[in-house]
Parts: structure tokens; C-alpha cells; sequence
């Protein structure tokens, strides 16, 4: 297990340079420090703000192993303040409002943009989703191994998470099962026989505590599992200023 390096103050240039084209990730602090999200954004703000507006999540996850590789399966609707006292009274992984659902969330949680800055020296505003892709759940959720097919900036504005990042060359010892997901759903799984999977005891990670206000860069192919420590809200943004289209090329799974 290794960490990861922390900055502030990251220009454009060098982020491209030592992090963006070379597929090496950072966490960057300090990069929303002027927004009132920060500040804001807890359970009964977001009720207020946003009130019955219905909205899409994943619901039912936690009777189903391969949630993840499922998704359509768990597509869920409810108004967003009954959404928010349902997760604010049940920890765990059954109920998630994900990136997956943001294209059917993007009128509802239109206010919140008002409470966010952007992040100019990393995305372009030109893009379908320049204000990037919400995330709201309860202590407890948990996004299984698998890596992306963009590069992704992780932004955390409530709460903690616990993120795993595994680099794209060590896809050969992550047993690759479907598309961008791999045999093993946890990494940590105490229940694990890892004798079915020897290869993983060679595997170079980094663990990290993702707190709020930080924002972590997970380049194109890096395998990554997420689990929140807390009521957590998270806005994922792929609109970089540089070239972000692997997915075009990739095999579909």
C-alpha cells in the first residue's frame, strides 16, 4: 500500500503535464474553498433547496452481488426529500443516488449549481455536463472494483470516503471478469478465499481518506472500489479541457 500526493495551488500546465498525460493521480486541496456547497450542503439544505422535485437512484442494491454490473435493474424514483430521509435513516448500501442516474437528475438539482464554483484551470464550460455528476447517498455505500473508461476528478463536498485505487497495469492481477469490472467486487472482503486468487497479494494500492473539499484525479484505466464513511455528496466531472474519449474505442462489454 502506498499514498498519494496532496497539492495546492496546481496550475493547468502542470497538471496536464505531471498528472493528465502521464496517468498519474493527485489530490488536489484547496480547489473549492470559496464554494458555499461546503458549508451547505447537509441533509436539510439539500431538502430545502430542492424539496419534492422527483428524482432517479439505484434502490433494492443491497439483495443483489452484481448491482453494479445490474444497474438497470435498481433504477428507483421518488421525490428527492423523502429520498433524503429515507437515506439519513438507513445506513448501508441499498439505496444510492449515482452519476448513473444524472442525466434524469439534471433539471431537478439544477439550484445546487448555485452553490458551486468551476473549476477552470482543469474543465471546459463547453460540454453537456459542465457541472459534472452528483452522488448523494448514506454512510455505508459502496461502488465495487472497476475502473472507468475517462478520466475522472472525484470531488468530495460532504462527508468522507474511503477510495482504493489500483494502477491500469495491475489489471492483470484484478481478474478482469465483465466489461471494466473485475471477479472480486471488494478488494477487502473479509470473506474472500484468496487462494481462488492468488495473483492479488502482488497488487500495489493506494488507500485514501477523501475529506471534504478534496478532489482526487483517477486517470483513464486506473481501478478504483469507493465506500462512504458518512452522509456523503460527491460530484464526478469528466469535461476536461484535454482529450477524454477512451470509451470510444473500448470493447463493449
Amino acid at each position: 500500500t502506498v499514498t498519494l500526493e496532496r497539492r495546492k495551488g496546481m496550475g493547468s500546465q502542470e497538471f496536464l503535464e505531471r498528472h493528465y498525460a502521464a496517468a498519474r493521480p493527485v489530490i488536489l486541496v484547496g480547489e473549492m474553498d470559496d464554494w458555499p456547497a461546503l458549508s451547505r450542503w447537509n441533509p436539510d439544505y439539500l431538502k430545502a433547496r430542492i424539496g419534492s422535485a422527483p428524482v432517479q437512484y439505484q434502490g433494492g442494491r443491497s439483495a443483489n452481488k452484481q448491482f453494479e454490473m445490474e444497474k438497470d435493474r435498481h433504477l428507483r424514483e421518488a421525490p428527492f426529500d423523502s429520498f433524503i430521509d429515507q437515506i439519513t435513516h438507513n445506513a448501508g448500501n441499498d439505496a444510492y443516488l449515482t452519476a448513473y442516474n444524472s442525466e434524469r437528475n439534471r433539471a431537478a438539482l439544477l439550484p445546487l449549481v448555485q452553490d458551486m464554483g468551476f473549476l477552470d484551470k482543469f474543465l471546459a464550460r463547453d460540454h453537456p455536463t459542465p457541472n459534472g455528476m452528483m452522488w448523494i447517498g448514506p454512510g455505508g455505500t459502496f461502488t465495487s472494483l472497476h475502473h472507468d473508461l475517462t478520466n475522472n476528478l472525484i470531488a468530495q463536498v460532504t462527508g468522507r470516503k474511503s477510495v482504493t485505487l489500483v494502477p491500469a497495469a495491475e489489471v492483470g492481477k484484478l481478474y478482469n471478469h465483465r466489461h471494466v469490472f473485475s471477479t472480486i467486487a471488494d478488494l477487502d472482503d473479509p470473506t474472500l478465499d484468496r487462494r481462488l486468487f492468488p495473483r492479488l497479494a502482488e497488487v500495489r494500492r493506494y488507500d485514501i481518506i477523501l475529506e471534504p473539499g478534496e478532489i482526487l484525479f483517477v486517470p483513464l484505466g486506473w481501478w478504483h472500489q469507493v465506500r462512504s464513511l458518512s452522509f456523503s455528496v460527491t460530484i464526478t466531472f469528466t469535461n476536461f479541457l484535454w482529450r477524454n474519449d477512451g470509451y470510444t474505442t473500448y470493447p463493449e462489454g
